[in-house]
C-alpha cells in the first residue's frame, strides 16, 4: 500500500499559509557559541520545501485487496461454450476388500432397527411424560365411598324386580279369576256327577217325541253350571270372603278369651263367696282404654257425691284408683249372675283381688246412661 498525504494526521498543518516563501534562507549567526553540540546546521539547499496538499488535485487512495470490487466479467459467447463433461463414474477397486458397512442390511435388520427405534422413542416419551399427582387421602376415601354406593345401587337394581304395571295387575287378576272360576266349575261338575250317579236312572217314558235326540250329560251339566263372572266380581267376592273369614277368626279368638277370663273370675269369686250356690260369669272385658274410663268414672263419682250415696262414692273411688294403679291387661270388668242379683264386678287378676261390685248391674248402668 502506497503512503499518501491524505492519511497523515499532520497534513492539516500544511494547509495553513507559510510565513515565508519557500527558498528563502534563514539568517545565520556567525557566533560559534550558538552552534550546538549536535553539529552544524544544514544549509538551505539541503532542506526540502514542504508541499501543500490540494484536495482538488489529490488522487483517490488505494483500497486494500479485500475491499476492492472485482471488475465484471464479460458474458461468455455461445459459440465458445465448452462441451459438457460426461458424468463421472466411480471407480471400484475390485481388489479392495469389502466391509459389512458397505453391504446393505437385510430386510429383517431394517425391521428390527425400526422396532428398536420406536421402542426407544416410546420409552423417552413415557419418561418425559409427567406423572399424575397422587390423590389425597380425602379424595381416596370419597372415591371409595362413591364406588361402594354405585356397587350397592347396582346390586339393589339387580335384586329388586321392577314393579308390575297396571296392565300386568289387570292381567294377573283376570288369570286368577279365570282359574278360580274353572275350579268352581270343576267342583260343581264333580258334585253334579256324584249326585247323578247316586240317583237311580228313571225309565224313559214312551212318547211321540221319542224320535228326538236326548241331551248329553255334558250339556245338562253346563246348563246347570253358574254363569261366568267378570274378573272384578270374582276379586270382590274373594275379598269379601276373606274379610268374613277374618272376622270369624277374631270372634272365635274373642270368645275363647272371654271363656278363659270367665273361668278365672269364676274360680276366684267362688273362693271368696263359699256360700253362694249359683254363680255364672256372663261376660268379661279387659279394660285397656284407661283414659276414657278414668274420665267417665270420675264423672260418676261426682254424681254420686251430689246425691249423697256414700257407698257408691267409695266404690267409684276404688275403680278410679285401680285405673291408675293396676298393670295393663290385668284389670277386668265382668257381669256376674248369682241367685240374689246380677253384679258389675271389677277384678285385679294380678293380685286376685275384687276391687268393687255394683248390684243390679243392668238397671244401674242404664241409669248411668240417662
Amino acid at each position: 500500500m502506497a503512503y499518501t498525504k491524505s492519511f497523515d494526521p499532520l497534513a492539516s498543518l500544511f494547509d495553513a499559509p507559510l510565513r515565508r516563501p519557500p527558498g528563502v534562507d534563514l539568517p545565520v549567526d556567525e557566533d560559534d557559541d550558538d552552534i550546538s553540540a549536535f553539529g552544524d546546521v544544514p544549509v538551505a539547499e539541503d532542506v526540502v520545501a514542504p508541499q501543500v496538499f490540494n484536495p482538488a488535485h489529490a488522487e483517490a487512495p488505494e483500497l486494500p485487496m479485500a475491499m476492492r470490487t472485482p471488475p465484471p466479467e464479460p458474458p461468455p459467447e455461445p459459440s465458445a461454450a465448452p462441451p459438457a463433461a460426461p458424468p463421472a463414474t466411480p471407480t471400484v477397486d475390485e481388489d479392495a476388500p469389502t466391509t459389512k458397512a458397505d453391504a446393505e442390511p437385510p430386510v429383517e435388520d431394517k425391521v428390527a432397527l425400526a422396532r428398536r427405534l420406536a421402542a426407544e422413542a416410546l420409552a423417552r416419551a413415557q419418561q418425559a411424560r409427567p406423572k399424575p399427582p397422587e390423590p389425597a387421602e380425602e379424595d381416596k376415601v370419597a372415591l371409595a365411598r362413591r364406588l361402594a354406593a354405585e356397587a350397592l345401587a347396582r346390586t339393589q337394581q339387580q335384586k329388586a324386580p321392577p314393579p308390575p304395571s297396571e296392565e300386568d295387575k289387570i292381567a294377573l287378576a283376570k288369570r286368577l279369576a279365570a282359574e278360580a272360576q274353572a275350579r268352581a266349575a270343576a267342583k260343581a261338575a264333580a258334585k253334579a256327577t256324584a249326585k247323578a250317579a247316586t240317583k237311580a236312572p228313571a225309565a224313559p217314558k214312551a212318547s211321540k217325541a221319542s224320535s228326538k235326540k236326548p241331551a248329553s250329560r255334558f250339556d245338562s251339566l253346563a246348563a246347570r253350571a253358574k254363569r261366568p263372572r267378570s274378573a272384578l266380581d270374582a276379586i270382590r267376592e274373594a275379598a269379601q270372603a276373606e274379610e268374613e273369614s277374618r272376622k270369624a277368626r277374631e270372634a272365635e279368638a274373642a270368645a275363647a278369651e272371654v271363656h278363659r277370663l270367665a273361668d278365672r273370675i269364676s274360680d276366684m269369686l267362688r273362693r271368696q263367696l263359699a256360700g253362694v250356690k249359683t254363680l255364672e260369669v256372663v261376660n268379661a272385658l279387659v279394660l285397656d282404654d284407661r283414659a276414657v274410663l278414668r274420665a267417665l268414672w270420675k264423672g260418676h263419682r261426682a254424681r254420686f257425691a251430689i246425691e249423697g250415696a256414700l257407698d257408691q262414692v267409695v266404690s267409684t273411688t276404688h275403680v278410679v284408683r285401680a285405673l291408675d294403679a293396676v298393670a295393663p291387661g290385668q284389670l277386668v270388668a265382668a257381669i256376674v249372675n248369682t241367685d240374689r242379683s246380677d253384679y258389675l264386678v271389677f277384678v285385679d287378676l294380678g293380685s286376685q283381688a275384687t276391687i268393687a261390685a255394683f248390684a243390679d248391674a243392668r238397671a244401674w248402668y242404664t241409669n248411668l246412661q240417662e
